[in-house]
């Protein structure tokens, strides 16, 4: 196996793990772990599937060639460094808060942490040329979108109208 095809058997299992265990805690499986658990297998799944995927853009063998594409992406990965930069200071980190964050970059944008990754996950790749980490964004961003709709549906419910009415002022 690759440096390249190790890399991103790490991050899908990075991934994979952060949304079984995130599903489970969603549907209030009986085999969902307890909150520290759930917690860290989350921030390990996290932090590996990044990680990884950093290796991925750097040792990823292709090469894509479209013009305009790199300046281009290279906006789209900063845009997204400084939303998660933005978002994780507003938040003061990652973790659980007990009420809506609605102010700085949140007051425009529900889940900036997931946008933030999403951009990086398709610019950095365009402003290196990296077509396979480019392509392998379809893998990614389906589950980022899982995390955020669940976590919409948690957010609906323990805050109610609050949160509806949050969700109509702001984008993603």
């Amino acid at each position: 196996m690759t440096p390249f095809e190790t890399a991103f058997l790490v991050c899908f299992l990075g991934y994979a793990a952060h949304t079984i265990t995130h599903y489970l805690e969603h549907i209030k499986s009986p085999f969902r772990l307890s909150g520290k658990m759930a917690d860290i297998v989350i921030h390990i799944g996290v932090f590996a599937g990044y990680f990884a995927w950093v290796y991925m853009l750097y040792s990823d063998p292709s090469k894509l060639e479209i013009p305009g594409a790199q300046p281009v992406g290279l906006l789209m990965g900063l845009a997204g460094l400084l939303i998660l930069v933005a978002a994780t200071k507003k938040k003061k980190g990652y973790k659980e808060l007990g009420y809506v964050v609605t102010t700085g970059i949140y007051s425009r944008i529900r889940h900036p942490m997931y946008l933030a990754i999403i951009l990086i996950h398709i610019g950095f790749p365009l402003a290196l040329g990296k077509a396979v980490t480019l392509a392998s964004a379809a893998i990614w961003i389906p589950f980022i979108l899982f995390w955020k709709s669940w976590e919409e549906e948690e957010l609906v419910k323990r805050f109610g109208k609050k949160y509806r009415d949050y969700k109509k002022r702001t984008i993603f």
